[in-house]
């Protein structure tokens, strides 16, 4: 079975990386599609940073803090939202 070649004349199979991207790098997005590319990676970026919880005073992940902010209304008297600046 003959592998296909990419442009530098290089046998290109499913796992192989030619000129360091695979196949699947090589495709070209749209507008949309570089959109969503752009906003999940600066979604999944965001979601790791860390604020101080001023309740809590810890360091939180910004993706768990809605699952901090519901535990915490299920055991306090005084619920307190977050707001962020």
């Amino acid at each position: 079975m003959k592998l296909p070649r990419d442009l530098t004349g290089t046998e290109v199979g499913p796992t192989t990386r030619a000129c360091g991207l695979s196949i699947c790098d090589r495709l070209a997005l749209g507008d949309k599609g570089r959109r969503k590319v752009v906003v999940a990676a600066w979604q999944e970026e965001r979601k790791q940073e860390e604020i101080t919880h001023p309740l809590l005073e810890q360091k939180v992940p910004i993706g768990l803090l809605p699952f901090v902010q519901a535990r915490l209304r299920g055991e306090t008297t005084g619920y307190l939202p977050y707001l962020s600046r």
